[in-house]
């Protein structure tokens, strides 16, 4: 088998497949994955082959969010645009690579579907979605009560008529006889959708037949990352990290954790990527470490508290590994994950009207007692269970392979 995969070239996105990916390859199928450069070790390492394109998003990591309180109309209408744009960037390139060697399967993103299901369409082969975080369909949709959150859409705005046209003119140079709207509506060459995380974990879960499999957590060893050392004392681990983006509130945040966490009996690592620089952290307490980046999957295994902005990719690596979260949401799908993780019991929130260092260290230490004198091992535990017997890579596997069987 033939299958290829198209992804927002994003962490959050390209992350939760390669486990897929790597299980594919170890039963013998063959794998193209269009990335940008960016990603392409990794998904060698994976054992796909990349399809490297240009993509329309900042190629860098220094890439600031806004939460939605603080984005502007015109900031709005743009990313409208900017999205479909990406998705439809490894058209050209996946177009002229595949022509004479038409994948048997293709998995495109949720949300960066453009490509894949253009050239599925095109091509007539069957095609899986990816939902990488928690899904929604057209009957039911726990996303659209943030809508007010968020500008009014004006049809008119010059982004929005250029977004339109850059779909009717894909179609046409494909031969695709579709209107935009159907072709984002369209599901004919839809056969299955893959949910990289358990059931017990989707908002509204009754809602979602047997074409959505919740596979869990696909992850892999991710040797491409570097190791970690472990831990050294027995003093709490407690880590905070913000992702690969870059959040607006983030630097105030960890200038504060410094002095906050100082005289904590805690070991603290802040991972600040490329929104803040080290030395203006320091001087540092000795209980306080920063990096800009680690080996998250290794570090969460000997981590007590996990301190995130509630990104579905960080929050699952953190239940896999066992581990309590406090959950900084910063965009409207962070709060959806946020509330579906605190209403189960795992962890706390400190929404973003109450950012700051006092409240985030008031909540690790509710969970680092709950930890000693509570029932949250319990709820851990039974988490971690649901998430190795949602069945990972292998059964994800499993359901392609039967998709075109």
């Amino acid at each position: 088998m033939h299958a290829a995969f198209f992804t927002f070239p994003l962490h959050g996105h390209v992350n939760p497949t390669l486990g897929v990916v790597a299980e594919l390859v170890r039963r013998g199928h063959r794998v193209t994955f269009a990335t940008t450069p960016e990603f392409a070790d990794a998904v060698k390492a994976a054992g796909a082959e990349p399809l490297l394109y240009d993509n329309v998003m900042p190629k860098s990591l220094d890439l600031v969010i806004k939460p939605p309180g603080e984005v502007s109309s015109e900031e709005f209408h743009r990313s409208i645009r900017t999205i479909t744009e990406e998705g439809f960037a490894p058209l050209a390139q996946a177009h002229d690579a595949l022509a004479d060697d038409h994948p048997d399967v293709v998995l495109h993103d949720l949300t960066a579907f453009h490509t894949g299901r253009l050239l599925a369409l095109k091509w007539g082969v069957p095609a899986i979605r990816l939902c990488t975080t928690i899904a929604f369909t057209d009957e039911f949709n726990p996303y659209l009560r943030f809508l007010g959150q968020h500008p009014d859409i004006d049809p008119t705005h010059p982004a929005i008529t250029g977004e339109r046209e850059a779909v009717v003119q894909a179609l046409e140079s494909h031969g695709v006889d579709l209107t935009p709207e159907e072709f984002r509506a369209d599901t004919s060459t839809l056969r299955r959708s893959l949910v990289f995380l358990p059931r017990e974990l989707q908002v509204g879960a009754d809602h979602f037949d047997d074409d959505f499999a919740f596979v869990g957590p696909c992850l892999t060893d991710r040797a491409f990352e570097d190791d970690w050392k472990p831990r050294q004392g027995t003093d709490p681990l407690v880590v905070v990290a913000f992702g690969t983006f870059g959040y607006t509130s983030q630097r105030r945040l960890f200038t504060e954790c410094v002095r906050e966490f100082a005289d904590r009996p805690w070991r603290v690592v802040l991972v600040v990527g490329n929104q803040v620089d080290p030395a203006d952290l320091e001087p540092l307490p000795a209980n306080v470490e920063v990096r800009r980046w680690v080996p998250q999957l290794a570090l969460l295994a000997e981590t007590d508290v996990f301190v995130s902005h509630a990104g579905m990719g960080s929050v699952t690596e953190a239940l896999w590994t066992g581990t309590p979260v406090v959950l900084l949401p910063q965009l409207t799908e962070q709060d959806l994950v946020a509330e579906q993780v605190t209403g189960l019991g795992l962890g706390r929130v400190v929404p973003r009207d109450n950012l700051g260092a006092k409240p985030v260290g008031e909540a690790v230490a509710e969970l680092l007692a709950a930890l000693q004198d509570g029932d949250l091992p319990a709820r851990l535990t039974t988490m971690r269970e649901a998430m190795r017997t949602a069945g990972g890579a292998r059964r994800a596997v499993d359901v392609i392979e039967d998709v075109i069987a």
